[in-house]
């Protein structure tokens, strides 16, 4: 992550759709995503982390009827230029399509 960026630090992108959450935490990155229970969102999420050359090391998955709790703990390069606030649009950004398909259907 950038350097400004201290341990315990954290950022948020919150839609009527999603809150996500990240935070540093130690040399990882805790991301936090609550939602309405999506089909595939999981899988889309993790793609992002792919497309930037995370490693997910943890994911736990809480739902309670129709919301869900991703929380991923990520492990970054030192050499991320990624600020903690990209990451989370970024996250949030994979939430997108499916306001857009809820939105008109």
């Amino acid at each position: 992550m950038k350097e400004e960026e201290s341990v315990g630090a954290s950022a948020s992108c919150n839609s009527s759709v999603a809150d996500v959450q990240v935070k540093i935490s130690g040399s990882n990155v805790i991301v936090r995503v609550i939602s309405h229970k999506i089909v595939g969102q999981v899988s889309k999420i993790i793609t992002v982390f792919e497309r930037l050359s995370f490693e997910v090391l943890h994911l736990n998955i809480s739902s309670m009827e129709d919301t869900v709790l991703y929380q991923f703990v990520v492990k970054i390069g030192l050499e991320c230029q990624l600020s903690l606030e990209e990451l989370a649009v970024g996250v949030q950004q994979t939430f997108c399509d499916q306001k857009m398909l809820t939105s008109t259907g």
